[in-house]
């Protein structure tokens, strides 16, 4: 090898080095635009008060893009299917800041009412649900109390939640159903996502 190769390979080098800071650059940057993003939304979740155009004034129209695609991303992973009825009031400032980041409010708004129907009868039906695997594990669970209960020579008393196969079955039929829902939800998600974001 001549020193000219020397010479070029070591300047390739460089420039290969210095190509790689460029780009370390880019995503050191995003990631704190996208940090940003998620210090916004979660203010805005906790106070009314902060608005959206308050935290974005300034700021470059690309640098706005990462940070409304951040504070979304928090406002939708924060919708998820609700645990009871008092579980529907917690996200509502979600879907309130949804609405003010997206260009098409009527739209959003009617995703948004899809989401809240959807919950709706998923509490609901989660109630029947429940009633139903009681009324269907309930019988096994007798058996077993009747059978230790001879053993024993006493009547036993035995609790669902402190049997451990009523909890697999329980589990398994919660599961199932939860992924129905997680299904629709998703796709739901996934439509909000493809709507367009303000951009000032």
């Amino acid at each position: 090898m001549s020193n000219s190769d020397r010479i070029k390979t070591s300047l390739e080098i460089a420039l290969e080095r210095s190509a790689n800071i460029e780009v370390d650059k880019v995503a050191l940057k995003r990631r704190e635009l996208e940090h940003e993003g998620r210090r916004i939304a979660g203010m805005m979740i906790s106070n009314n008060a902060v608005t959206l155009e308050s935290q974005l004034k300034g700021r470059e129209k690309n640098d706005i893009e990462i940070i409304v695609n951040s504070i979304e991303e928090v406002l939708l992973s924060n919708i998820q299917l609700p645990k009871n009825e008092v579980s529907l009031e917690l996200i509502k400032n979600e879907y309130e800041i949804l609405i003010r980041i997206k260009e098409n409010k009527k739209l959003i708004k009617k995703k948004i009412s899809d989401i809240e129907h959807l919950f709706q009868q998923y509490v609901e039906q989660l109630t029947l649900l429940e009633k139903q695997i009681a009324e269907e594990l309930t019988p096994s669970l007798k058996k077993l109390e009747e059978q230790i209960g001879a053993q024993l020579g006493s009547k036993v008393k035995i609790s669902p939640e402190s049997n451990p196969e009523y909890l697999k079955k329980r589990k398994a039929i919660i599961e199932n159903f939860n992924a129905q829902y997680n299904e629709q939800l998703l796709y739901l998600k996934n439509q909000i996502k493809n709507l367009e974001n303000v951009s000032n």
